[in-house]
């Protein structure tokens, strides 16, 4: 422990203020009273123990259980490590001193400890005899399930908790999180396709415009449900045969919510495709167009110069409906167990848990209805968002604004007249 600098920054506690044997006598063989053990040697009749080299049978000690533990499925750092108030130190404090000089960082972001239970104004403990058995509570009329929720939903749980305990708000405030994602990731699979391949449709039609069209057909008589949980399962299969490729299961969900964008990046563009196709079409015929084709203009600057400037605004209605479609893709396919990964929290993952807890005695419904407001507060901001953004990039819409330049060149001049 002398060795390492920052041990005390969690509790507080320096190495000059601890008190040798104040909980109990000192160890004679440490080299330093603050020092904790590793690896215990495994007394007679012990029945967990392994067989070492060079220090014969032995178990690990307590605070390096909970870092291989953590390192192993977690990895070198998470967001938030939890416990009781008790384990501030030296338990969690020992943790910090054995793991970060192995994974170079604080094992965890966020530590939270929860506080003693009070009874009367006193710590609730068996010694002091304060303490309540759940039979108590039945004998006394109260159901067991309806208290288990009343100490779960305190007052910093603002929409309440779910059967385990989970923040409802911070399970809705990370499904908004995964449907951006989402929404972000595939919209930037899906827009390259669509656009390339609905303006060179319209702009070129002959041979290129039948064989985008063929593509485009044949892919839309696939149900697309269907062939996006088909793909899933696949890859799902996949990922089970080599799971060594996934040292932590946190890498391999965000590597199957990586996939399942990629997925519906490729099976969505063809909506957007067609309407693009028929805009490019009467957009060719437009005067300034044939002008610019008289003029030996290339295909390529009228595409990217007149063409592709007139069809944003439909690009944008199009992106923002195909994001609440797929918001509601995700929830779907997560709650038949085709979507994402279920230890990953999202819209799905939510209503299918709180479908559990629907049937429930007494009824808890505030995890359905959190995903349902949240999920109605991201489609519809995502809305209002391209409203805003095509009427500020929509030419025609931009050329009737009236601006305080417009104001004050021709207003003088109604006067006048």
């Amino acid at each position: 422990v002398g060795t390492f600098p920052g041990y005390g920054q969690l509790s507080g506690n320096s190495l000059a203020d601890l008190r040798a044997g104040h909980r109990g006598d000192v160890e004679p063989d440490k080299r330093d009273h603050a020092d904790f053990a590793l690896w215990k040697h495994a007394g007679k009749g012990r029945l967990l123990k392994w067989p070492t080299p060079r220090w014969g049978d032995g178990f690990p000690g307590w605070h390096l259980e909970c870092s291989a533990m953590a390192m192993r499925y977690l990895g070198a750092q998470f967001d938030i490590h939890t416990g009781g108030i008790d384990n501030v130190f030296p338990h969690h404090e020992d943790e910090i001193a054995q793991s970060q000089p192995i994974g170079g960082e604080i094992p965890a972001r966020l530590w939270v400890h929860g506080e003693f239970l009070q009874a009367d104004g006193h710590k609730m403990s068996k010694s002091a005899g304060n303490f309540q058995r759940v039979t108590e509570l039945v004998d006394s009329g109260l159901d067991p399930l309806a208290f288990r929720y009343l100490l779960l939903s305190a007052k910093y749980h603002v929409l309440g908790t779910d059967k385990v305990g989970q923040d409802v708000f911070y399970q809705a405030l990370k499904s908004i999180r995964t449907g951006l994602v989402i929404g972000t990731l595939t919209t930037m699979v899906m827009l390259p396709f669509a656009l390339l391949l609905g303006i060179m449709a319209g702009y070129l039609r002959g041979w290129v415009d039948d064989v985008i069209q063929y593509v485009y057909t044949t892919l839309n008589s696939i149900p697309g449900i269907l062939l996006i949980a088909a793909s899933v399962l696949m890859l799902q299969v996949l990922m089970d045969k080599h799971a060594e490729l996934f040292e932590t299961v946190q890498q391999r969900a965000d590597a199957k919510l990586l996939v399942l964008c990629l997925i519906l990046g490729v099976t969505s563009w063809t909506g957007l495709c067609r309407l693009l196709r028929g805009e490019s079409l009467k957009l060719r015929e437009m005067e300034y167009i044939q002008a610019a084709q008289a003029f030996g203009v290339s295909a390529f600057r009228i595409i990217t110069r007149h063409i592709l400037p007139n069809v944003m605004h439909i690009v944008l209605i199009a992106v923002v409906m195909d994001f609440s479609g797929l918001v509601l893709a995700e929830a779907v396919l997560s709650y038949v167990g085709v979507g994402v990964d279920p230890t990953m929290i999202s819209f799905g993952t939510m209503i299918n848990s709180a479908r559990l807890e629907m049937a429930r005695e007494p009824m808890v419904w505030w995890s359905l209805t959190a995903a349902f407001v949240f999920m109605l507060m991201l489609v519809l901001s995502a809305n209002l968002f391209a409203d805003a953004v095509r009427d500020a990039f929509d030419p025609r819409i931009r050329g009737r604004l009236v601006t305080p330049a417009f104001i004050s060149k021709y207003l003088p001049a109604a006067k006048s007249s």
